[in-house]
């Protein structure tokens, strides 16, 4: 995977820092179109930059604190089987969670072991307890 031309990397950046900023503050919904325009700064397919996952992990995450399953797990799809996907402790447990929320239980089972294999139990350290939980029960 190729590095991002500096100019785009630093309008990507700053877009994501601001989005953010929305985020911390819980303004999920003022974050998402932040990060949208972000996204749309990459060149040919987002999932072709390691700013394009980290991008599509802060709108799925938005939208998971929107209560926006569903198009939560639209938009986390079109990654979810990508190396870095696969390797990104975060991606995976928003993508288990919102699979676990829209009902699709052994697609979630799936994913929140993924978390945790790559990050052990603290992954779950700041979550619903609910996740931990259908996690070991599945486990």
């Amino acid at each position: 995977m190729d590095d991002l031309p500096k100019e785009i990397h630093q309008k990507v950046q700053k877009l994501a820092a601001k989005g953010d900023s929305f985020a911390d503050r819980d303004r999920f919904e003022d974050a998402l179109p932040i990060y949208e325009a972000a996204l749309e700064l990459l060149p040919g397919e987002a999932s072709d930059w390691e700013a394009g996952l980290w991008l599509i992990a802060a709108i799925g995450d938005a939208l998971f604190h929107s209560e926006r399953f569903e198009e939560a797990v639209e938009r986390l799809a079109s990654f979810s089987e990508s190396e870095l996907a696969v390797n990104s402790a975060f991606f995976q447990l928003r993508w288990g969670q919102c699979l676990l929320k829209v009902g699709k239980t052994d697609e979630a089972a799936i994913a929140l072991k993924q978390a945790h294999a790559i990050e052990g139990d603290s992954i779950f350290e700041e979550e619903d307890p609910e996740y931990l939980a259908f996690f070991e029960e599945s486990a």
